[in-house]
Formats: C-alpha cells, structure tokens, sequence
C-alpha cells in the first residue's frame, strides 16, 4: 500500500483541487479500513457467542457477559425478524451472512472509491 502511495504521488503534479481530492481519498481508506475492522470484530463475537451457548459456561462470568452484550448489539434486531427453528437460533447466521455482504460489497465500495480519488 506504502508502494501504491508513493508512486502516485511521485506521479501527480498536486495542485489545490487535487490535494483536497488526495486526502479525501486517503479519508475514505480509512473509513473503510475502520469499518472492516469493526465488521470482523463482531463476525468474531458473534461466532465466540455461538459456540458459548452450546457449552452453556456461567453465564454471571464478566468475560462470558461481554461477550453476550456485545453479540446481542448486532443479533437483537434479526432475532425480532427470525424466529427460532425449534430449538435452533439461526439469527446469528443471518447476521453473520448481512455483516459479510455489507464488508463485500459497502466497505470494499468505499475503500476502492478512496483508491480512485487519490
């Protein structure tokens, strides 16, 4: 990535506009970076609180609590729309299918969007 910077910009003559691009450029890379990230963050969560629920571990343990709040952020608003299959949850299947598109399709958008501006 350090290459890619440094080959456009030896290659362009910066004048005012296209400074504000470059760096509007290398603001949405971030954001995107930020995003993807955070996305994985919560993919990773939510897997760990998947498994955690077979196991049925204490659930008063600070860790174990967490890491339920912090799955429950993103699982809570599928679960109103899904219901469980028997004894099967499978809201955070569905949630781990919608966070893997929006990283493909909204967060990758937004960084290639960033690699075109700068």
């Amino acid at each position: 990535m350090l290459v890619i910077w440094i080959s456009i910009v030896g290659k362009k003559n910066f004048s005012k506009g296209e400074k504000d691009m470059f760096i509007l450029g290398n603001l949405l890379i971030a954001i995107g970076s930020v995003l993807h990230i955070v996305i994985y963050f919560f993919y990773f969560v939510i897997i760990i609180a998947a498994v955690l629920s077979w196991l049925r571990p204490n659930p008063y343990h600070p860790v174990i609590n967490i890491i339920y709040r912090l799955s429950d952020i993103i699982v809570n608003p599928i679960r109103r729309f899904v219901p469980p299959l028997g004894f099967v949850d499978i809201s955070p299947f569905i949630t781990l299918l919608i966070l893997y598109f929006i990283d493909l399709f909204i967060v990758r958008s937004i960084i290639q969007l960033g690699y075109m501006i700068s």
